[in-house]
């Protein structure tokens, strides 16, 4: 695959098919005139759909702390009682399980908490796939070479 910008065209040709394109495609490979770009094959989804993926997940879990918290000022319940540092830890959230409730809010804040627990799990199983990415050879490369192009970091390119 030759990238498009290595491909001169005089402003006199006008007419493109496909049989035209292919002779000037193979006359400049065979001059050694164009190289050649790098297109990973596709063994796998895609090396970019972990990394989005992830901060799908890590937005959700922002979102879901914002519900609860919003919950909890409009009720006027006070949050477990831990350090701005440890806001949400284990414990904190552990608190947020036995923290009473009417019914409502109750059912609400299980929601919310349930919410919380997928996606912690999901970031997880996401952080797996990652570090699996980071393992494999062939995809390893892939983003190595991904990350090249000025504008394209580790995040997007995993």
């Amino acid at each position: 695959m030759i990238a498009p910008t290595q491909m001169a065209r005089s402003a006199a040709d006008r007419v493109k098919t496909n049989r035209l394109d292919s002779r000037k495609l193979a006359e400049k490979l065979r001059g050694g005139e164009a190289k050649g770009i790098h297109v990973p094959n596709r063994l796998y989804p895609g090396p970019e759909t972990p990394g989005a993926l992830r901060e799908v997940f890590v937005r959700s879990q922002q979102a879901t702390k914002l519900r609860i918290k919003m919950l909890l000022i409009l009720e006027r319940i006070p949050f477990p009682a831990v350090s701005a540092a440890e806001r949400w830890s284990k414990q904190a959230v552990a608190g947020l399980y036995t923290l009473k409730a009417g019914p409502q809010i109750r059912f609400n804040l299980d929601q919310y908490l349930r919410t919380l627990s997928f996606t912690a799990d999901q970031l997880t199983v996401n952080q797996e796939i990652l570090r699996f990415c980071k393992q494999e050879p062939e995809i390893s490369q892939s983003i190595d070479l991904l990350c090249t192009i000025p504008g394209i970091g580790k995040v997007v390119a995993v």
